[in-house]
């Protein structure tokens, strides 16, 4: 529970999620009797900035402690999403940006923070005609998400893949 939890939250932060969805996740919990954290059960009563509010919630939910495995799962489910064309890859680029470069919550290591930089930029250059290949960075930033493919494996929950 604490991991599909934080893969939320990830996912609300990132705009890979929105309240919907999270209601949704909820419902399905409910209906299947799964024990979940009380603060939870305020989510469908939430008014005014209900991403802010269901963020705190879940934040609290999971006591601030966001791992890096956390992150690759959330990587991989965006590339399940755009193996079954879920998600456009300039979707992707722009919620895996926001997931590791504009979230205050954790820090993520150089090396991994150079290569959205250099994938997101060299994408927007090539889009723009400015410089590079589109195809090429296209295929390089699949490339790079299907590592985390394996970490996303037994990661199902229902929201994350409809259509």
């Amino acid at each position: 529970m604490d991991e599909e939890i934080k893969v939320l939250l990830l996912g609300l932060d990132s705009g890979l999620f929105i309240y919907q969805d999270i209601l949704e996740w909820l419902d399905i919990c409910l209906e299947n009797d799964r024990v979940i954290p009380d603060d939870l059960y305020d989510i469908p009563f939430v008014k005014g900035n209900k991403t802010l509010q269901i963020r705190t919630i879940l934040l609290e939910c999971c006591k601030w402690n966001i791992e890096i495995m956390d992150i690759k799962i959330v990587l991989g489910v965006i590339y399940k999403q755009l193996e079954h064309d879920q998600l456009e890859n300039d979707e992707a680029l722009s919620i895996i940006y926001k997931l590791l470069i504009d979230n205050p919550i954790f820090n993520i290591d150089d090396e991994m923070e150079r290569k959205i930089h250099y994938l997101s930029d060299g994408y927007f250059l090539a889009t723009t005609d400015i410089y590079g290949d589109a195809d090429e960075i296209i295929k390089e930033f699949t490339e790079w998400l299907r590592t985390y493919q394996e970490f996303s494996r037994d990661f199902n929950l229902p929201i994350c893949f409809k259509k």
